[in-house]
């Protein structure tokens, strides 16, 4: 099953995000920096949902969201927060955030755009798992010497000076 993290130090909001997810997700939460911090560190996850202003008044998702684009550059990520403003949505994306909402968040606009995000995610992780054209091209040419190995075998070649 597909892992989602929620990072929220509001309960209420960590346990709405669960309940909405559940069902497709095994879901894990966590309240701090800290722990967010951890749990990233020792799990993958398909996606990350992260409060912008988590334990104080300052942008601490911010911090949250730098490490997990250094332990995972691929996750996707949605910034979900109570003070959107212009200027931390563009921060967010420019430390790489995947999408940026508001709360409160309308839940259909929220399903649809983990959905994007994780299949979005799978497409790239398959495309990195498949071999490259060349070397494609190389597995190719192996076969064909396996099933013709005197077309393959040395032939010397005189020079006349």
């Amino acid at each position: 099953m597909r892992k989602l993290l929620i990072v929220d130090d509001e309960p209420g909001v960590r346990e709405a995000v669960r309940f909405t997810f559940s069902g497709n997700f095994e879901v894990y939460t966590t309240a701090s920096v800290a722990e967010a911090v951890t749990v990233v560190a020792f799990q993958k996850f398909d996606i990350i949902i992260l409060d912008l202003f988590i334990d104080t008044e300052k942008e601490d998702g911010l911090k949250v969201l730098k490490v997990i684009r250094h332990l995972d550059p691929s996750v996707p990520v949605i910034i979900l927060t109570a003070y959107g403003c212009l200027e931390s949505a563009q921060e967010a994306i420019r430390l790489g955030a995947d999408d940026y909402l508001t709360k409160p968040y309308d839940v259909p606009a929220l399903k649809e755009r983990v959905a994007k995000l994780v299949q979005k995610c799978d497409e790239r992780r398959q495309r990195e798992m498949e071999p490259s054209r060349s070397l494609k091209d190389i597995e190719f040419l192996l076969s064909d010497i396996r099933n013709k190995p005197e077309a393959c075998k040395k032939k010397s070649i005189e020079l006349s000076l």
